[in-house]
């Protein structure tokens, strides 16, 4: 209703001029009707449907939260300085290993070898990393540490992940392995793996380009090794060291040097 200002008539929505006294209406001063032409408007009422939709997307909101932060922690590892006599021990196992392999000559018993994890970082470190591209997107290696445990080796990757020249974040990479030997081939079968602190299954990072380029870029360069592993009668992963026992066969022939 719009109320008249001269003689206070109650007059119908619409109207200009008063219905009583023919006063020019106040149209800015328009009280809510009483009767059934009246407008009500209610909030519109939130269905369970909607709730629930709701409901969900704030959980999955919260979940890829939380893996995006378990995946950014890192923890601290310091690169790995190897001394020159740690570099000679290794080497000298290594080369002790290849002359009773491919000698040719049988043994009454098997020969049998230890390496301690002090001594397979080492060795693993010396091998050194390619030197990353400066455009674009790449991880900068920072140090590389090799686990032992009770039949599984666990190789941990720490790297600077770089994105042009301004943006950097640390990022860590977890990847834990049975080593065996089957059908006289050695085979280092994933069981693990992790970005971070988050879980993830090894298939997952083995299809990554991360994979590719870190972890595989190490296998590669130990191509010598994997023949001499190839040969071993077993291999036996304790908490400190690692047992190499080999089994002289007939005549293995030596490898081809280049």
């Amino acid at each position: 209703m719009i109320l008249c200002p001269k003689c206070s008539f109650d007059n119908e929505l619409g109207r200009i001029f008063c219905h009583q006294c023919g006063a020019k209406l106040d149209l800015d001063k328009i009280k809510p009707t009483s009767g059934p032409g009246r407008i009500v408007r209610r909030k519109k009422q939130a269905s369970p449907r909607r709730l629930w939709r709701i409901a969900i997307e704030v959980v999955l909101l919260a979940v890829f939260i939380w893996v995006i932060y378990l995946m950014t922690r890192t923890p601290e590892i310091q690169p790995l300085r190897p001394t020159n006599a740690d570099l000679m021990a290794t080497d000298n196992k290594r080369v002790s290993l290849e002359r009773v392999i491919y000698q040719g000559k049988p043994m009454a018993t098997a020969y049998q070898l230890k390496i301690t994890t002090a001594e397979l970082n080492t060795y693993l470190n010396s091998k050194g990393w390619d030197k990353p591209v400066k455009q674009g997107f790449n991880v900068v290696p920072i140090a590389l540490r090799v686990e032992l445990n009770r039949g599984v080796i666990t190789l941990s990757f720490l790297g600077t992940a770089r994105w042009g020249e301004g943006l950097s974040k640390k990022i860590f990479l977890s990847y834990t392995g049975l080593p065996s030997i089957h059908d006289g081939h050695f085979e280092f079968v994933p069981v693990a793996a992790s970005i971070g602190d988050l879980p993830i299954h090894p298939a997952i990072l083995a299809h990554t380009s991360l994979m590719q380029n870190y972890f595989q870029q190490l296998f590669n360069k130990l191509k010598g090794e994997k023949e001499l592993l190839d040969q071993l009668s077993s291999i036996t992963v304790e908490r400190d060291d690692i047992l190499l026992v080999y089994q002289s066969k007939n005549n293995t022939p030596a490898p081809t040097r280049r």
